[in-house]
């Protein structure tokens, strides 16, 4: 990275020092609609966040409906972008204009992207079988490792509970669209157990216009999905806490191909499976908040993709991981926490035209919180040593600022409301994965000579709360990306990843949360992104330049004095619309900016809960993303679920 970009967003970072942080709104009603909060901790004493100056949104899941998909919660977070590959069919995000494969996603902290798949399908997971997800958008991304250049996701499951707890639910809709979801939780003689199932079938096919006028239909789209997840935890007595989590998916559909070359009977097949077991020492060296945490994982990746059309086509793909990984918190005085750690792991990769490829990986890393004015300033500094046998290994530091120049211990909430700021600057790294160098599935090439992507990145942000009801934030952020891998064509027939001289991207934000009253709820957020490619000078492919999200609750137990009959009911609108944006890296085609609203209805009684929700309802059917197909156009699902 050239010294002279390092320097100047030194000093830029110096200058707007103490940074941010802003403070959750007030709880929701126990049946709202899906809640995008800025989640703040920034007192230094929380053991399980990993950075308390980072900028996060949390989305409640635990409520979702059967047959909403885990991508449609996530609509509406500032600068996240779903790229929508149809029903049954991928679901991928991006963050701040980076790809879907610079973000790192994990499942109660164990990372699912490896470098055998270094993307993580959305529509894989059931949110119904979430408690809730943690976007976080800037900040703290080294405490992360390799693979979190735009940021990381992370996944909850549902708290484990000891009284019985049972949850069914099925939904249908749009495209013969069937979902089904059960789960129990509670307690087998000392441990604590949650065990749950969902399943997806859709037929998928959807009929279009394309960029000639004709109607035809997209086909070879249908697809099913199912995922099994279970949890084990409070084994073992004492100071030490025992758990097990194990975590089964599997995608077995169509493959449509591109809009250049579409295929009527390719299939795929895509299988992931994740067992990690976990110890955890509380009260560490007597202190309280002390934390050790040893977990042992492995992870294995499935993929195999077939066209019987002349000439036949098969590709496949097996990875394997082997690690573990030692987390500590130590807070050393009232103003000093460390938070040092290690992760070792080996990957292994097989496949038809790879062969056998292996990849050790180690991530040492050391993380600090330092409060020398109390809550009013935090600084979480953290350098990481990430090395993989293939690449060699590099430094990766970070700093993040926290500042909350009006809190005061001896009040509850401050006279002037809540205001916090916040920084951070740091480097990011990622490794190519293996899928990307030796995997080659029809239309799509490897490309064995890619080299690691390094990042820079820095930003900022303002947030204040002068009331409960009142949630405002205002955010800036650039990236600084070196030796960039994109996946672009390089021939009519043929696209594959190849590293660029470097790209940038550079971005404002501004959410905004109004609680009215009456159950009625407002928050919007807009984003304006600028990305450039260093080679063409032009805009990163399939980035809009213009985001815009809003959304309409309400909630009939914010009424002062609802009737018994109507207290269940919760009626929710979002609108998310962008503007247009090139496909390539030429800006020879482009497409035209959309505009996609959502709405939905629940009513709950004595555990019944009855949902009616629809997507797209403006059926806009030519918008596109990467691949050239459009969106699914407007569809409607009905969902029952029973709580007893």
């Amino acid at each position: 990275m050239p010294w002279r970009r390092l320097t100047s967003a030194t000093i830029a970072l110096l200058a707007l020092a103490p940074g941010k942080a802003t403070s959750a709104p007030a709880p929701a009603p126990a049946l709202a609609p899906p809640r995008y909060e800025t989640v703040v901790r920034g007192a230094p004493d929380d053991a399980n966040d990993p950075d308390p100056t980072a900028l996060i949104s949390r989305i409640t899941t635990a409520n979702a409906a059967p047959g909403t998909e885990l991508a449609d919660r996530l609509r509406g977070v500032p600068t996240l972008q779903i790229r929508d590959y149809g029903s049954g069919q991928p679901k991928l995000v991006t963050l701040r204009g980076v790809e879907p494969h610079q973000v790192a996603i994990f499942l109660d902290g164990i990372r699912l992207t490896d470098p055998g798949q270094p993307t993580i399908d959305l529509s894989l997971f059931d949110p119904g079988q979430l408690a809730s997800v943690e976007v976080y958008r800037s900040g703290g991304s080294s405490r992360f490792g390799a693979g979190a250049l735009g940021g990381a996701i992370l996944l909850h499951t549902p708290p484990l509970v000891r009284s019985p707890h049972t949850r069914l639910g099925a939904s249908y809709g749009s495209w013969q669209t069937f979902t089904a979801h059960a789960s129990q939780r509670g307690a087998i003689g000392p441990a604590r157990v949650a065990l749950s199932a969902a399943y997806r079938r859709t037929a998928g096919d959807f009929p279009f216009t394309d960029h000639n006028g004709q109607a035809t239909r997209r086909r070879n789209n249908e697809g099913q999905l199912g995922e099994l997840l279970l949890r084990i935890d409070e084994l073992g007595g004492g100071p030490w806490r025992y758990g097990l989590l194990a975590s089964f998916g599997g995608a077995w559909r169509g493959a449509p191909g591109m809009m250049q070359r579409p295929s009527e009977r390719a299939r795929q097949r895509d299988l992931r499976a994740l067992l990690a077991v976990h110890a955890t020492r509380r009260a560490l060296l007597g202190a309280r908040g002390g934390r050790l945490d040893l977990r042992l994982f492995q992870r294995y990746g499935h993929f195999r993709f077939s066209e019987p059309a002349p000439p036949p086509v098969t590709s496949e793909s097996n990875g394997v991981s082997l690690g573990g990984t030692l987390d500590a918190a130590l807070p050393l005085r009232p103003w000093v926490r460390l938070r040092p750690g290690l992760e070792l792991r080996s990957d292994l990769f097989f496949g038809s035209e790879a062969g056998e490829r292996e990849r050790l990986a180690t991530d040492l890393w050391l993380a600090a919180e330092l409060a020398p004015l109390g809550p009013r300033l935090v600084l979480a500094p953290t350098l990481r040593w990430a090395r993989a046998s293939d690449f060699g290994g590099r430094w990766v530091p970070a700093i993040g600022v926290l500042g909350q120049p009006w809190v005061d211990r001896r009040e509850t909430r401050p006279r002037l409301g809540s205001l916090q700021l916040r920084a951070s600057f740091g480097r990011s790294l990622r490794f190519p994965s293996y899928q990307e160098q030796f995997l080659r599935v029809d239309g799509f090439g490897p490309n064995p000579d890619l080299q690691p992507e390094d990042a820079l990145a820095l930003d900022a942000a303002l947030g204040w709360e002068p009331v409960p009801q009142v949630a405002l934030e205002l955010g800036v952020f650039r990236r600084w990306i070196d030796n960039v891998i994109l996946v672009a064509p390089v021939s009519s027939f043929l696209v594959r990843p190849d590293n660029y001289e470097g790209a940038t991207t550079t971005g404002a934000e501004v959410s905004l949360r109004l609680a009215l009253g009456a159950g009625l709820e407002v928050s919007g957020a807009y984003c304006l992104l600028r990305t450039r490619l260093a080679e063409t000078g032009l805009a990163l492919p399939a980035h809009p330049r213009h985001q815009v999200s809003s959304e309409l609750s309400w909630a009939a137990t914010g009424l002062p004095h609802p009737p018994r009959w109507l207290r269940g009911l919760v009626l929710a609108s979002s609108l998310a619309a962008q503007s247009g944006m090139g496909l390539d890296r030429f800006g020879n085609a482009r497409e035209e900016g959309r505009a996609l609203w959502a709405a939905s209805a629940r009513y709950a009684l004595r555990g019944l809960t009855l949902s009616l929700e629809g997507r797209n309802l403006l059926d806009k059917r030519d918008a596109v993303d990467s691949v050239g197909f459009p969106l699914p156009p407007a569809r409607v699902f009905v969902a029952l679920a029973w709580e007893p």
